[in-house]
C-alpha cells in the first residue's frame, strides 16, 4: 500500500464463476517506503476460472485490489 508504511492484515480472496470463496489473510510487511502483502498460495483450489482480490485493512488505512482473472489448472 503506497503513502502508507505501518502494520495492517492482508487478506487474498478468490471467487469462482459458480461463487465459491476461498480466502487466505496474513500481516502485511511495512518497510521504508510503503506497506507490502506478502505472496500467497491458495491450495487445493477447484480447477476454473477465480476472481482474485487482495484487501489491506489497519487501524489507519484501508485499501482493495483491483480484481485478477486467473485460472487454475
Amino acid at each position: 500500500m503506497n503513502n502508507h508504511i505501518g502494520e495492517g492484515t492482508c487478506t487474498t480472496a478468490a471467487t469462482s464463476a459458480e461463487g465459491e470463496s476461498l480466502e487466505v489473510e496474513t500481516e502485511a510487511l511495512p518497510d521504508a517506503q510503503s506497506t507490502v502483502c506478502p505472496t500467497v498460495t491458495i491450495d487445493n483450489v477447484p480447477e476454473g476460472d477465480w476472481s482474485v482480490t487482495v484487501t489491506f485493512d489497519s487501524a489507519d488505512a484501508f485499501g482493495t485490489s483491483e480484481s485478477t482473472l486467473v485460472e487454475a489448472p
